[in-house]
C-alpha cells in the first residue's frame, strides 16, 4: 500500500523468570493489555513498539530527537503528524516485540507503568520537557 509512510508493531513481553511472583505476572498481563487497548484506541505508541517511518519522513523529521527521556514519543508525534500533512498512513503491525520484563520487574511493574504514563502524560498534555521529566524518572540531571 503506498500509502503506509510508517508506524510500529504490537507491544509484547517476554516470559518473566519462573521464580517472578504471581502478582507480577497478573500486573505484566493487565500492562500487556492496557498497551494493547492504548494503542488501538489512541494510536499512541512508544519505542517498545518498534515505530518506523520511510527514509523520505525521518529525514524530514529531522531523525530522532536527541532528548534524554520521551524521545520515542516525539518522534511518534512528529511522524503522526507528518503523515496526517502529506495524506499518508500510520500503521500497527500486527506481529508484537518482545520486550524483556526486567525493567518492570526491577522496579515494579505497576510502579514502573504508572511512572511511564505520568510522564508521558505530563509530556504531552502539559507539555513538560524531556529534561524535566528525565529528573522526575530517574532523580538526577541527564548526563
Amino acid at each position: 500500500d503506498g500509502s503506509v509512510v510508517g508506524g510500529s508493531f504490537r507491544f509484547g513481553v517476554a516470559a518473566p523468570p519462573a521464580d517472578t511472583p504471581r502478582l507480577e505476572h497478573a500486573a505484566l498481563a493487565v500492562t500487556y493489555t492496557f498497551y494493547g487497548w492504548r494503542v488501538r484506541l489512541l494510536s499512541c505508541t512508544e519505542g517498545d513498539h518498534a515505530p518506523f517511518v520511510i527514509r523520505e519522513f525521518y529525514e524530514r523529521m529531522g531523525g530522532h530527537p536527541e532528548w534524554p527521556l520521551v524521545e520515542d514519543l516525539e518522534f511518534q508525534r512528529r511522524a503522526w503528524r507528518l503523515a496526517a500533512e502529506s495524506g499518508g498512513r500510520m500503521v500497527v503491525v500486527p506481529v508484537e516485540t518482545l520486550c524483556d520484563p526486567r525493567r518492570w520487574l526491577v522496579k515494579g511493574v505497576l510502579r514502573t507503568t504508572w511512572n511511564n504514563t505520568l510522564c508521558y502524560t505530563a509530556h504531552w498534555v502539559l507539555g513538560v520537557g524531556p529534561r524535566t521529566l528525565y529528573r522526575w524518572y530517574y532523580g538526577r540531571d541527564p548526563d
